[in-house]
């Protein structure tokens, strides 16, 4: 009898290992990324997703300093936007793609963190991708200046250029103004008197951000293992002891 209790508790444990093993195992990345970057340039990181289910999954990868804070940037289209944000809709399953990141105003021992998100918003994070970030050298220090003051120009140039784009309705002597600081000094200057502004509001497009929500079906499946295992075990007991007292007559 002891012999087959064995057994049983041997097939038991073999069972649930079964049953925990692929969820442990399965959804993994391939990540292949630069050892040692230059602080303020840009590089690129490939993402592989490995056994994902078919779905179409948001990325979000960012660097971290030596104190855990964020110190990089992702790029977006055309424009460079926190790591704090998930890119959307960025990749599907078993497929590979490149993002480019650069980090600012860092430099020393840094750590890239990536989360996959799911579209029913279950994430799973994947970390340990050390890397170098190297003082920026005076060119890239140049460069980055460069481009500061070339966006600011571009600011600048757009607000002056606002009041020249300005729909007038003849009809109703009415003109449509998208207000800016600079445009009510300008009609002020210019001596606009009597006529209605229309201001239009431009929403932007709201952000899909990653908040903190770290839902992990990986950690839920391998808790339900053990409170079935523990459940089995303690029936297995129950039942010994039971053929106990039987055997002694107690019952």
């Amino acid at each position: 009898m002891n012999n087959e209790k064995k057994h049983f508790i041997y097939a038991l444990l073999v069972f649930l290992l079964l049953l925990i093993f692929p969820f442990v195992s399965s959804k993994n990345i391939e990540v292949n990324y630069p050892s040692e970057v230059e602080e303020n340039k840009e590089f690129n990181i490939e993402i592989k997703l490995i056994d994902f289910s078919e779905d179409t999954y948001d990325v979000k990868i960012e660097v971290l300093d030596e104190n855990g804070e964020r110190a990089s940037k992702i790029l977006q289209g055309s424009s460079w936007k926190s790591s704090f944000y998930y890119v959307n809709d960025a990749m599907i399953n078993d497929k590979t793609k490149t993002f480019s990141l650069k980090v600012e105003n860092y430099n020393g021992k840094g750590e890239i963190g990536i989360k996959i998100r799911d579209s029913a918003g279950k994430s799973i994070g994947f970390s340990g991708y050390n890397l170098t970030i190297k003082k920026a050298n005076a060119d890239s220090v140049n460069e980055k200046n460069n481009e500061e003051e070339q966006n600011e120009k571009n600011k600048n140039s757009n607000n002056e250029n606002t009041i020249e784009d300005n729909i007038t309705d003849k009809d109703n002597k009415k003109e449509v103004i998208v207000l800016s600081s600079s445009n009510l000094n300008s009609s002020k200057k210019l001596g606009i008197k009597n006529q209605t502004l229309t201001v239009i509001k431009l929403n932007a497009k709201d952000i899909k951000s990653g908040g903190n929500l770290e839902n992990s079906s990986i950690k839920n499946n391998a808790f339900y293992g053990l409170i079935i295992f523990c459940v089995l075990i303690t029936g297995l007991l129950l039942y010994k002891s039971y053929k106990n007292k039987r055997k002694n007559g107690i019952v």
